[in-house]
């Protein structure tokens, strides 16, 4: 992936590469590599592009740190934009060696905000709660995720939980466990461990269920994130059990196999 940044204030040396790091909020740094194409533009080479693509999808704001240079980036409207380029590219790649079928279904996007609402809703049907809460969009992307998701809580049962898609660069649904581990953990400032497996609610669709625990002092937090393959998309359900009483009343297996068959049914549509 290449990402170009010029200002009439840089003064490159067109011969010398220059190491940077490039965080998305608070997610892991990406390491790339600044190669001057003239004195005040360099091209930013970040050779793990799955890795890359899924942050900035989900990001809100981007830094990169160089040796010469330094700069922040508002990321709101990248991932609609992010997702229609890499559909048409992907399709002219696929197009190039095996032409699609006029009457074959392409899927440029992922769920729309109105869909992502209902699946929302279901959720907080499924959690069986009485007081849930909308976030605003703006409250979304201060937890870090995109202006696009769809998030709600529950102060009496101690829940945060929401929904959203996002562009698989690849077609294994487990391929994108490591970085979507990743992110969970970086919701947790104690000691954190997880784990992901494949689940089976509904024959014919894939679907992974990732669990994290994190463990602060003497609380301890439980997310739960369900993976459903829609096609190029993962549509997400993440859940926050929050450390209180009546978050550890709520029957969670039940409630994210709830979840998770009602995602199932955007895959078979």
């Amino acid at each position: 992936m290449i990402v170009g940044v010029a200002n009439d204030d840089f003064n490159f040396d067109i011969n010398k590469n220059i190491p940077v790091t490039i965080y998305v909020d608070r997610r892991q740094p990406i390491y790339a590599t600044a190669i001057p194409v003239s004195s005040t533009m360099v091209t930013l080479s970040m050779p793990n592009f799955d890795q890359a693509m899924h942050y900035i999808q989900m990001g809100r704001t981007m830094k990169i740190d160089g040796r010469q240079f330094s700069g922040i980036y508002d990321l709101t409207g990248t991932k609609v934009a992010l997702e229609r380029t890499y559909s048409c590219a992907a399709s002219y790649y696929d197009y190039a060696s095996a032409p699609v079928q006029p009457d074959a279904p392409v899927q440029q996007e992922g769920l729309s905000k109105t869909a992502l609402f209902q699946v929302a809703t279901n959720m907080i049907t499924s959690i069986d709660v009485s007081d849930a809460k909308y976030l605003s969009e703006a409250e979304i992307e201060n937890l870090g995720f995109g202006a696009a998701s769809v998030f709600w809580q529950s102060d009496d049962l101690g829940i945060l939980a929401g929904t959203l898609t996002a562009h698989r660069p690849t077609g294994d649904l487990r391929a994108t466990d490591s970085q979507d581990l990743a992110l969970m953990s970086d919701f947790c400032e104690g000691d954190f461990a997880s784990s992901s497996q494949k689940v089976s609610h509904v024959e014919g669709v894939s679907q992974r269920e990732l669990r994290g625990i994190c463990r602060l002092d003497d609380s301890e937090t439980q997310i739960i994130t369900t993976k459903t393959d829609i096609g190029e998309h993962t549509l997400y359900n993440i859940v926050f059990f929050l450390n209180t009483e009546k978050a550890g009343e709520v029957k969670r297996a039940e409630a994210t196999g709830n979840i998770a068959i009602h995602a199932a049914s955007y895959a078979i549509e």
